[in-house]
């Protein structure tokens, strides 16, 4: 009997772990609308708006995400202090049919000025979904925070083509496949770059429902991964970006973190 009540509370808690991810997944807030990137017209990016009208904003928002990062065209500006508090944490690893994502426990956070934002997830985008000066980089990283408030705030990392990432290795070496879920211990802030200076933009969710009133930090310095690495992705997932969308009189505005 102690074995199958043992047996029944992993269950539970392993339910409530995919439940968790759906609900705090930032760009893929999960309906019962089929949406996609690729393979077929209906459900393609370009037709998200029209799919459910839970998406009419994909097609109707003025600030939408992603967005070309033009550093030329930066306002050097007086944003928030960015400070980043990231250290190792467990976390679990849930393919969930769009992306590679890694809920993690709380702990790690960042401030933006005097908000404090905590870490909910982070996950993987090939290839990027913002550009910067035009340019595609094979990965993008999004690491998605909210505040006690419920303000959103996303900060995003390229991945360029160089040296092999070590700390890609616990991430990517056994990725989830299907609806799977394993539990790891990883440290974001060892994919972050030394140099975190970063594009500020409001815009949105980058999938459906495609909500907006979100904050994003571009950094503008990537960090690297072998070939194999991105491989190993890719294979996954070959294209989940959504294109690059106006900016439609925004403005962007430079800053550092110290």
């Amino acid at each position: 009997m102690g074995s199958i009540v043992l047996e029944a509370s992993r269950l539970l808690v392993f339910a409530a772990t995919l439940l968790t991810a759906a609900c705090v997944h930032e760009p893929h807030e999960e309906s019962q609308t089929h949406w996609g990137y690729e393979g077929d017209r209906r459900t393609d990016p370009p037709s998200w708006g029209s799919l459910s009208s839970e998406y009419l904003t994909c097609k109707a928002g003025q600030h939408q995400s992603p967005v070309n990062v033009n550093t030329t065209n930066a306002e050097p500006a007086h944003v928030p202090a960015l400070a980043v508090h990231y250290g190792t944490i467990p976390s679990t690893e849930v393919n969930n049919g769009h992306t590679i994502q890694d809920v993690v426990s709380r702990g790690d956070f960042i401030h933006f000025g005097e908000t404090r934002f905590d870490l909910e997830q982070f996950h993987f985008h090939h290839p990027s979904e913002h550009t910067l000066n035009g340019s595609h980089f094979p990965l993008e990283i999004h690491f998605v925070h909210r505040s006690s408030s419920g303000l959103r705030l996303v900060m995003a990392v390229f991945i360029t083509e160089g040296a092999e990432h070590p700390a890609l290795h616990p991430l990517f070496d056994q990725m989830p496949h299907g609806h799977q879920a394993i539990s790891i211990s990883t440290d974001p802030g060892s994919l972050l770059p030394p140099d975190k200076q970063f594009v500020e933009y409001e815009g949105s969710l980058t999938t459906p429902p495609c909500n907006e009133g979100i904050t994003w930090l571009v950094l503008t310095t990537p960090i690297s991964a072998s070939v194999d690495q991105i491989h190993k992705f890719a294979t996954l997932y070959p294209h989940n970006n959504r294109p690059v969308m106006p900016l439609n009189g925004r403005h962007l505005l430079s800053g550092r973190a110290p």
